[in-house]
Order: structure tokens, then C-alpha cells, then sequence
């Protein structure tokens, strides 16, 4: 029995230092995409900034669950009506994040606006991608070593917004290879659809008070 505990004890400390890692990953590559977005002019660089720093906020959130069950009290304790509330305002802000890509995106192509430059795009784009893989890997392996939806669910947002770091990618690539005007904008709204469900699946989560997948797994049972 004291060997679980202490087992449970090591896996929630490596489970937080990988929580505080990812939230520093985040925060760095959105100022850096957001700084590169004022740059550039680049709108897929703008929704890339915007997911990341929202993204921060549920990592924070499960951060502070493990640190509260660190102390001694049961991870599912803890602030249920704030969760709620966090998760809710986190929907509105992916809708809000997609509205204004669809909107700035559709008139770059409608004016034929274009960035100034895609290389530095390409360079954090890439970096992002490979770092956010490697995150969303050893997140879904603590996830499973914890039993946690939760740290399952976070491990899931962050392979989702490495899906928008490969279209950042692959725009900017397109620019450069092809001299493709359109394609930044281009890139910027096929991010849309992907932000709109990462937008959906929170506000299911703040209507649950926990993640879908949990939902989902009883359901099936």
C-alpha cells in the first residue's frame, strides 16, 4: 500500500513538472508567433498565437488539481464551479478565435493581402510542431501510467494544436516553394474548423465537469 502511494506520488510530480513544461512551451512559442504576426503580417500566425495562449489555461488548470492532490486532497475535489466557468469562457474564446480567422483570413484573399515574409514563420512553425509532438506523446504515457482522463484530455488539446503548427508549416512552405500569395490566409482557415471543435469540446466539458472522453468511455460501459 505504501509503495503505491509512493509510486502515485513520483508519477503526479513528473505529471506536474510536464504540465509546467508544456505551459512554458506554449506561452514562449505564442509571444514568439504573436511578435512574428506583427512582423510579418501573417494571419495563420496570428490564430497560431491565439490557440497557444488559450491552450495554457486548461494545462494550468489540471496543474493545480495534481498540486491540490500533492497536499493531500482527492484530485476530483477541487473548484468544480470554477472548472466549469474556466471551461466555458475557454469555448467562447476558440469560437471568438475562429470568427476573427474566417473574417481577417477571407478578406487578406478578398484584397489579395499577403505577408511580408514566411520564413521566420516556417522556422517557429517547425520548432512548434516537433516540440508539441514530443509534448502530446509523453502526455497521453503519463496519462496512462496516472489512469488520468484529465491528463489524457490536456494530452489530446496539445496533438490537436500540433495538427495547426503542420498547416502553419505547410503554408509557409507553400509561399516559399510555390510563391503561392494565398497561402498563408489559406492555411489560417483551414485552422478554423479545428479551432471551432476544440471550441465545442470545452463547452461540453464545462456542461460535464469533466472531459468528453471520460463521458464518452461511460457511456460506452
Amino acid at each position: 500500500m505504501e509503495e503505491d502511494i509512493a509510486e502515485r506520488t513520483h508519477l503526479v510530480g513528473k505529471a506536474l513538472l510536464l504540465l509546467y513544461a508544456a505551459i512554458a512551451v506554449n506561452i514562449a512559442a505564442a509571444t514568439g508567433a504573436a511578435v512574428l504576426s506583427v512582423q510579418t503580417g501573417s494571419v495563420a500566425l496570428v490564430a497560431f498565437a491565439l490557440v497557444l495562449f488559450v491552450d495554457a489555461a486548461p494545462q494550468a488548470l489540471l496543474a493545480l488539481r495534481f498540486r491540490e492532490e500533492q497536499s493531500g486532497r482527492s484530485a476530483e475535489d477541487a473548484h468544480s464551479v470554477v472548472e466549469r466557468n474556466l471551461f466555458f469562457g475557454l469555448g467562447v474564446m476558440f469560437f471568438l478565435v475562429a470568427l476573427y480567422i474566417v473574417s481577417d483570413a477571407g478578406s487578406r484573399l478578398f484584397y489579395h493581402e499577403r505577408p511580408i515574409s514566411v520564413t521566420e514563420s516556417a522556422a517557429l512553425a517547425g520548432g512548434a510542431l516537433a516540440v508539441l509532438v514530443v509534448l502530446a506523446v509523453v502526455k497521453h504515457r503519463s496519462a496512462r501510467e496516472l489512469e488520468s482522463e484529465l491528463m489524457r484530455a490536456r494530452a489530446s488539446e496539445t496533438a490537436a494544436t500540433a495538427v495547426l503548427a503542420g498547416l502553419l508549416v505547410l503554408g509557409a512552405a507553400a509561399r516559399m516553394l510555390f510563391e503561392w500569395w494565398w497561402a498563408d490566409p489559406v492555411s489560417a482557415l483551414l485552422m478554423a474548423p479545428c479551432i471551432l471543435k476544440r471550441g465545442w469540446k470545452a463547452m461540453e466539458e464545462s456542461k460535464a465537469g469533466q472531459p468528453v472522453s471520460t463521458r464518452s468511455a461511460r457511456a460506452d460501459v
